[in-house]
């Protein structure tokens, strides 16, 4: 009967969770046994829920494809697979223990953040160059403090066809924000009117 020490313990958590990523992205969010993953539409007005293979080409350096998360979770999982069983079938020596204080068990706990600092190392901006979200809203609202949902913003209309109106459905709010940003929303006639929209 073998002895578990306090570095085999660490190994062991390294390999668990980074085979957890593999796990995930191999079947989660590819869709063999879960619920796969969200994906919007190319507005980000709505989208549905659907499989995502990950994409094997030079295509997933673009952080707006969505096929590249999966593709990131599968090489991570697959390396961290790897350097876990590497780790714990090999022996440092004691020396290298004593030098990096691995003999506690706070180094074994806080280890298991390695697999996750590795994860969201790979992970594609979620806003470009001017500062424009790109992705998903779901992808952000765990971090974001400013939200439509958390506010309660309200959208007032003037000078159009919705003058006076004004909306607080942060569903309705949201999709007016999309539309200003990849354009105008409402159709301006400039020739009748003289007037290019912007008071």
């Amino acid at each position: 009967m073998k002895i578990l020490s306090v570095p085999d313990l660490e190994d062991l958590r390294m390999f668990e969770s980074l085979f957890d990523v593999f796990l995930i992205s191999n079947d989660a969010l590819k869709g063999l046994y879960a619920p796969e993953i969200w994906v919007p539409d190319p507005y980000g007005l709505t989208g549905k829920v659907q499989t995502v293979n990950p994409a094997w080409d030079v295509e997933v350096f673009d952080p707006f494809v969505l096929r590249g998360i999966t593709y990131h979770d599968i090489i991570v999982g697959t390396l961290g697979i790897f350097a876990g069983l590497f780790h714990f079938s090999i022996r440092p020596p004691q020396l290298l223990y004593k030098g990096l204080r691995m003999g506690s068990i706070e180094f074994v706990l806080s280890s298991g953040i390695f697999a996750i600092f590795l994860q969201l190392l790979l992970l594609p901006e979620l806003c470009d160059d001017d500062g424009i979200v790109r992705a998903n809203v779901p992808f952000r609202k765990a971090k974001s403090n400013y939200s439509v949902e958390k506010v309660g913003v309200t959208v007032e209309f003037y000078d159009n066809e919705l003058s006076g109106i004004s909306y607080s459905n942060p569903t309705t709010i949201q999709k007016y924000a999309r539309r200003a940003q990849l354009g105008e929303i409402f159709e301006l006639d400039r020739a009748t009117l003289k007037f290019d929209g912007v008071s």
